[in-house]
This record gives structure tokens, sequence and C-alpha cells, in this order.
């Protein structure tokens, strides 16, 4: 199981204000299955990480930065790496109507998990 961002969580990241409109949490009830939805800022300060911060990291300029955090639409790769600079790992989850959860392998991922079973198999695939 992954680690799930909850609001508990946002209470012990003092850049994180709930109060914000922009920021909820959503699925509330008796599970354990509350996430916190933030905005790629919200979710960078909540990382205790600047606009430069992450630009260094990404080898951009600061207001590339700025523009990735105000897109609507974002290809994955670009959220993947922005989750990098931030010291995250990206998932996309699938959630069904019945509450099945299902996880979007990537595919260099899936690659690695089979090199991995490979070589842990002593190369035979």
């Amino acid at each position: 199981m992954t680690n799930i961002p909850t609001k508990k969580l946002a209470e012990d990241m003092p850049e994180v204000d709930l109060r914000d409109p922009r920021w909820k949490v959503v699925g509330r009830g008796r599970a354990a299955h509350r996430t916190l939805a933030l905005p790629l800022a919200g979710i960078r300060k909540a990382a205790r990480k600047t606009q430069n911060d992450v630009a260094a990291e990404l080898d951009i300029h600061q207001g590339e930065v700025s523009r990735i955090e105000k897109r609507d639409d974002a290809l994955l790769s670009t959220l993947e790496r922005y989750a990098e600079a931030i010291g995250a790992d990206l998932e996309v989850v699938f959630v069904f109507k019945t509450g099945a959860r299902v996880t979007l392998a990537r595919e260099h991922e899936e690659r690695a998990r089979v090199r991995k079973r490979s070589e842990e198999r002593g190369g035979r695939r």
C-alpha cells in the first residue's frame, strides 16, 4: 500500500494552510482513505521547496516552474520530473466506481521490474 497524503500529514507541514479554498480533503469518511488535494504549488510548498529550488533541480528558469504550476494540463513526464525535483514520486491511480484502485505502470518502470526479476533469477526470463 502506498502512503496517501492525509490531513494529519498536511497539519504537520506549516506551509500548508487548510483554510485555503483551493486545497481540500477529498473522500472523507471512516476509512483511512482521506486524501489531500493540492495544486502543484501547494505540493511544492508542503515539500518545503521554492520555485528556485525546483528550477535548479530541473535545470530550467524559475519562470518556467511558475508556468508549469499554473497549467491546467501537463504531460506525465513533466509531472514526473517535477515530483522528482521536490523529492517525491509520481503515481497515477485510476479509481473505479466500485472502489477498486489501479496504479498506472509506466513502461520504463515495468521494464525495470522485469529486469530486476530476471536478475534475481540469475538472468533467466
